[in-house]
This record gives structure tokens, sequence and C-alpha cells, in this order.
């Protein structure tokens, strides 16, 4: 088995999604991901040695691949919605076989600021609604995981209908679509999976806020 980190990090540059990700390298710093020209350095949630970090960080991304964040494209990456970050989180922490050696002065930071990251998991998890968006009823909105799914607003709060006629929340319709799909339906945040103009309304609403 080869030794390495499995780690979580967040970047300021884009406050809404954190990353899970590995590295066989001895420490996250030599990972080198504040060389990848994102405009900010990255902060450092959990850092933890393992054996076999990779097999740890495919485990994690698949039991969260419902919280993934997929570019406009379609293109998949290793960035999740902060919705299910105190989860990741607590999963991490229990896991045995993990030493943790996250850098003990970002530790304490985080204890005594009680970190923005986890504040701004709680905001997501309030509803998000198509009249907080200014989102029109009768608005066509894509499913980011397939393009050709298109569901229409139908009042100002959640719910929308589908191409058969049936009524749902935005939420429900991300599930359904996901588990037809053959991916373990979860408690999620529907406006994650939603495109308006090439746009997550999950992200829209970031921006707006």
């Amino acid at each position: 088995m080869s030794k390495g980190r499995v780690y979580v990090v967040t970047n300021p540059a884009f406050p809404h999604l954190f990353k899970i990700g590995y590295t066989s390298k001895d420490s996250v710093k030599k990972r080198g991901l504040d060389d990848s020209n994102a405009p900010e350095d990255f902060i450092t949630l959990r850092e933890y040695e393992c054996d076999s970090p990779k097999s740890i960080e495919d485990r994690l991304h698949k039991t969260y691949d419902n919280y993934r964040h997929y570019t406009h494209t379609g293109r998949k990456t290793e960035f999740f919605y902060k919705a299910c970050l105190n989860e990741v989180l607590g999963w991490m922490d229990d896991l045995k076989g993990l030493t943790d050696v996250t850098d003990k002065a970002i530790e304490e930071d985080k204890k005594k600021k009680k970190s923005k990251e986890y504040d701004l998991t709680k905001t997501i998890k309030t509803r998000t609604t198509f009249k907080m968006l200014n989102i029109p009823i009768g608005s066509k909105l894509t499913f980011t995981r397939d393009k050709s799914i298109k569901v229409k607003t139908v009042d100002s709060i959640n719910r929308v209908v589908l191409s058969n006629g049936e009524q749902m929340s935005i939420s429900a319709a991300a599930n359904k679509f996901l588990t037809e799909m053959g991916n373990k339906s979860t408690a999620i945040q529907g406006a994650a999976f939603f495109l308006l103009d090439g746009e997550t309304l999950w992200d829209k609403r970031l921006r707006i806020e």
C-alpha cells in the first residue's frame, strides 16, 4: 500500500465549493495547488496521512457524488457544494486508519473563528426560491447531468413541471433524475442541479446575495 495524504481544501475565489483530493506527497502544500493559477490560495480544512489515499478519495467522491460540481459545459470536477461539507469532515474525522496531520495553526484559527465555511453551509441549507432569484413562472430550466432534460417553473417558490406533466419541487425533480441515472438518492439542494442561461440556480443565488 502506498502512503499519502487525503485532504479537504477551500478557496476564497469560489466560496460555495470545496475540493476533496489526495496526493502521494508528504504534505498538501507540496501538492502544488497554489501553483494551478487559481486566483486565490487554497485553505486546508483537513489533511490526513493514510495508506491508499486514492481509495479513500474515491470513496468520498462516490459517497457525495450528488453534491459534485459540474461546469456549465458538463465537465465533472473534484469540487463539491458546501451543503455536505460538515458531513464530509465528520466522516473523515471518524474514519479509522487516518492520522490527522492538519496544520496546527490552521486548526486553531478554524476553532477561534468558527470558520466562515461552516457558516456558509448554514446559509446554503436554507430554501432557494424562484422569487429570490427573479425567475419568472414558465421559465425553462436544464438539468446539469443531462442537457436534454428540461423542466418548467410553475410557481414563485420551488415547484416545476416535468415533460410528462408531473409537478414536484425542484429538489424532488433532481432526486428523481439522479435516481433514474443510477445515483444513490440523498437529501440534496435541487438548485445545484438546474441551469438557467448556463448558470446553476445555486451559483445565481450566491452571486445575487
